[in-house]
């Protein structure tokens, strides 16, 4: 079983803190911090957003957790009604990852 600390240490934005630090992508110290406490008290919750995201075959190989990507792809198709697996694939990259 992965530990709370194993699956911190795979965020970009959350270092396990109670509040999200000043000049952090707000949404994102977020997500992770839901992430985490998902996989660890509700796996079956990130297992279908994982499930979900596999079924669109969206090819990101990247060290990113596979959940963080579910969840992120998630929350992406929640607040984009018209969306292309390239239009999640840009945002995930310019926003997250933040490469241009």
């Amino acid at each position: 079983m992965t530990t709370r600390e194993e699956l911190i240490k795979q965020c970009r934005y959350y270092k396990g803190e109670e509040e999200c630090p000043e000049n952090i992508k707000r949404a994102f110290w977020y997500y992770e911090k839901a992430w985490v406490e998902f996989t660890i008290k509700n796996k079956q919750y990130i297992n279908s957003m994982t499930q979900e995201y596999l079924a669109r075959h969206i090819d990101l190989r990247d060290t990113t957790p596979l959940g963080i990507k579910a969840l992120l792809y998630n929350r992406f198709a929640h607040w984009n009604v018209y969306y292309t697996n390239n239009d999640f694939i840009q945002w995930y990259k310019k926003e997250y990852i933040m490469e241009y």
